[in-house]
């Protein structure tokens, strides 16, 4: 019917704009993997600056790359730091 057919163009949006999304996560995790391969270690914040990207697509690449047991994070004093596992 037609009222599914108006449902199911915003469904399929939002599915797109979320695998988009999960692709642009990905490609940083890989950005962030070869950084960190170059520093061994460092913090979220310093590892955003020098990919001139943001803390929170910084965070969001860490956690992918933890998910798959590349890297661990760690805090000192406040502070998380990532390591390659």
């Amino acid at each position: 019917s037609l009222s599914n057919d108006r449902n199911a163009l915003p469904h399929f949006f939002c599915w797109f704009m979320m695998e988009k999304e999960k692709a642009n996560i990905g490609q940083k995790a890989g950005t962030v993997w070869h950084k960190l391969n170059e520093t061994r270690s460092i913090t979220i914040p310093e590892l955003a600056l020098k990919l001139n990207i943001g803390v929170e697509e910084a965070t969001l690449a860490v956690g992918w790359l933890a998910r798959e047991d590349k890297v661990f994070i760690e805090r000192k004093n406040g502070i998380l730091y990532v390591h390659t596992s």
